[in-house]
């Protein structure tokens, strides 16, 4: 049940798989495909219309719906991509191409379409050895400088602003009159930005549960705020005004990490926020008229980029440049009303008084490509301990606003050893999203492949070897059959190797909180 009172129910396949989702018996979304190792292929609406993704024989995302047609993607010989089109919208502002240099950073963006108040955008970017934005430029503009502080990766300065920090570096004062405040937590609960204050409260497992704009004082004390609802794996999955706030009550609906639908409540109906912000009183659902159903279209990021009515017209949609410093276009078929949605990146949520988004256990920046935060848990997280999604933002994620595992299907491989890498990854993605990915102390493959043959009473097949699928490395089970199948050695010591290289520093015992897939 939602905080609003309204059922949402899940149908499941015989073999585990999601296969229907409704709310207050409205179908949402239903016949949900997918592809034999696990990922969604495609789903049918609820009303009408559907929402397709196709994938090529590396296993990447290579279209996907997205309004009246498809995006496409474009890859490189290194699983780069260099391009993003519309179909249905040919040189429009959703056509992008890219460039990166030798460690796959991304330096040059172009749009030959005018973005937002842009036309014909040209983007450029230089960074350092250490991956900080050295210059960005825009078009025929002179270059911005980012002046950095070496010893700790602090932005000092963009342009003529000149930035301030505190003695963990958080950001104190971006240059341009914002000014921020956090708690002991190191996390941000206060802003105050063109004579505007706003302030936020966070609960004990870092989630951002309460916003007050207009409002110097402890966030849950604002007679208007909005409360913040998640589910168990961190979610969002409401945001309720209370007390005069404009803000629309929402709630969102989730296909794992995928977003998929967005329901709204009607002016007229209870609010049923979480802790005091209106009436208990459900929205009595679609079918009474309480609440309005909106499907969200995602990117191959899971990035929500357009959202629909019940025509399927396109209410909202959000055609960003690569780091997300482009706002939304929130009235893109013209006479209809407009719409605001505040998910951007996966984890994010987009803050109008700042400009900035929410990221989990920190904030980021689009501008500058960066958080304000320094990583909370250290140079665990890479050298960098500002940088977002390893300056390759148009393909990695940062959910959670800390550093995951990120592994690599090689494009050499058969397409037999992309269909073990992708098992393997889909399952070390469940088990960090469960936190069970725990890093404890590196066991060998002949091990594992005794256990396998003490378990099915069965050699291991000539070729392969055994594998966990929840890697010893990070935490598994060692006597379990069931943890252990036959894989291709290429593919098994390929990721031991990138596991090993990026937990080398890690502690033992350390979480391990996101698995992405870094294509090349």
């Amino acid at each position: 049940m939602l905080p609003s009172g309204a059922v949402a129910r899940y149908a499941y396949r015989a073999d585990g798989r999601v296969m229907s989702v409704s709310v207050n018996g409205v179908e949402v979304i239903r016949a949900v495909d997918y592809f034999a190792f696990g990922e969604v292929r495609s789903w049918d609406y609820g009303s009408s219309g559907q929402y397709r993704r196709a994938y090529d024989r590396d296993g990447r995302i290579r279209q996907h719906s997205a309004g009246a047609g498809q995006r496409s993607l474009s890859f490189d010989p290194a699983s780069r991509i260099t391009a993003i089109a519309d179909d249905a919208a040919a040189g429009s502002a959703q056509d992008w191409s890219f460039d990166y240099d030798d460690l796959d950073r991304i330096t040059e963006a172009h749009n030959a379409a005018t973005v937002g108040s842009i036309a014909n955008v040209e983007l450029n970017w230089a960074y350092d050895g250490t991956g900080n934005r050295t210059s960005e430029t825009r078009n025929a503009d002179p270059p911005i400088p980012y002046t950095i502080d070496p010893a700790s990766n602090r932005l000092q300065q963009v342009g003529s602003n000149p930035r301030q920090h505190d003695a963990v570096g958080n950001t104190l004062n971006d240059g341009t009159g914002t000014t921020s405040r956090y708690n002991a937590r190191n996390r941000l609960i206060e802003v105050s930005r063109a004579g505007l204050t706003s302030t936020y409260a966070h609960n004990a497992f870092g989630e951002r549960v309460c916003k007050a704009i207009d409002h110097a004082g402890p966030c849950a004390q604002a007679p208007d705020r909005i409360e913040y609802v998640y589910d168990v794996d961190g979610r969002l999955i409401g945001e309720y005004p209370v007390g005069g706030s404009s803000a629309n009550a929402v709630e969102y609906l989730w296909l794992d990490d995928t977003p998929i639908a967005v329901l709204q409540r009607r002016p007229g109906s209870t609010n049923g926020g979480p802790t005091g912000g209106g009436s208990a009183t459900a929205w009595n659902g679609t079918q009474a008229g309480g609440m309005d159903l909106y499907h969200l279209q995602p990117d191959h990021l899971d990035t929500p980029r357009v959202v629909l009515n019940a025509n399927n017209q396109p209410i909202w949609r959000w055609d960003s440049a690569p780091f997300g410093d482009t706002l939304a276009n929130e009235q893109p078929s013209g006479g209809l009303t407009s719409y605001t949605l505040n998910l951007r990146f996966p984890g994010q949520q987009y803050d109008a008084e700042t400009g900035t988004h929410y990221n989990y256990f920190r904030d980021y920046e689009p501008g500058s490509g960066r958080y304000l935060q320094s990583d909370p848990i250290g140079l665990r997280g890479g050298l960098n301990v500002y940088a977002y999604s390893d300056l390759e933002p148009i393909f990695v994620t940062d959910p959670d606003g800390l550093k995951g595992l990120s592994l690599r299907i090689r494009s050499w491989w058969t397409n037999e050893e992309k269909q073990y890498g992708r098992a393997k990854i889909n399952c070390l993605k469940r088990a960090a999203r469960d936190g069970r990915l725990v890093k404890t102390t590196p066991r060998r493959t002949g091990t594992a492949s005794s256990h396998y043959s003490a378990a099915t009473g069965a050699a291991v097949p000539p070729g392969q070897e055994v594998d966990h699928l929840v890697d010893l490395q990070l935490g598994g089970c060692e006597t379990c059959g069931s943890n252990l199948f036959p894989t291709s050695p290429r593919v098994n010591r390929s990721f031991g190797a990138q596991i090993g290289n990026q937990l080398r520093t890690v502690a033992t015992g350390t979480a391990i909180d996101s698995v992405t897939v870094r294509r090349r």
